[in-house]
């Protein structure tokens, strides 16, 4: 302010010249910040917050259901919503979910719990002996990415007699690779 750096909660004055810098790490908004702004910015602060929470509780609750979805031999549900989709609309039905983004952030944030959706997944029949399927995933490095790397595992599925009805395929800048697949 005024060619000084002050505190972002200092009170300005009309006249006061302001120099606003946007580069470099973006801070997360703060629940302190509620006492610092007028009644207009606070709702949207609120707002803010509340949103921030809730994709921590989706996060926790992807993070939470892992273990339960990899002992049915899925990675994720987002292979059921691609591949068998009534399944999934009865789970979220069931769970009185609007979305898997929902069903997440109920999970995570404890409104609904581990055995409630274990029960929920095999009522719908969410398992990989009831989709006759299930999903792998590998990850290489930059220097395991190397031409026909996908080519020869798909090889390997075929061989076996099995089909690959769903591929997730991600390279980073870096080179390195991550394959799913249903």
């Amino acid at each position: 302010m005024n060619g000084e750096e002050r505190h972002i909660y200092d009170t300005l004055n009309p006249g006061d010249v302001l120099e606003i810098v946007s580069a470099g790490p973006h801070k997360q908004p703060e629940l302190d910040w509620l006492n610092h702004c007028n009644p207009t910015t606070a709702r949207i602060l609120r707002n803010v917050l509340a949103r921030v929470k809730l994709k921590e509780a989706s996060q926790l609750g992807k993070t939470m259901i892992h273990p339960v979805l990899v002992q049915r031999g899925l990675l994720d549900l987002s292979d059921v919503a691609s591949l068998a989709p009534s399944r999934i609309e009865s789970l979220l039905g069931i769970l009185a979910c609007a979305n898997l983004d929902n069903l997440y952030s109920a999970i995570g944030g404890g409104s609904i719990v581990l055995r409630e959706f274990e029960n929920a997944l095999d009522f719908v029949e969410i398992s990989r002996s009831a989709l006759h399927w299930t999903s792998i995933e590998f990850k290489g490095s930059n220097t395991a990415n190397k031409p026909g790397g996908l080519a020869y595992f798909a090889s390997l599925i075929s061989e076996s007699g099995a089909n690959i009805i769903r591929t997730v395929n991600t390279t980073t800048k870096e080179g390195d690779f991550m394959c799913a697949w249903s």
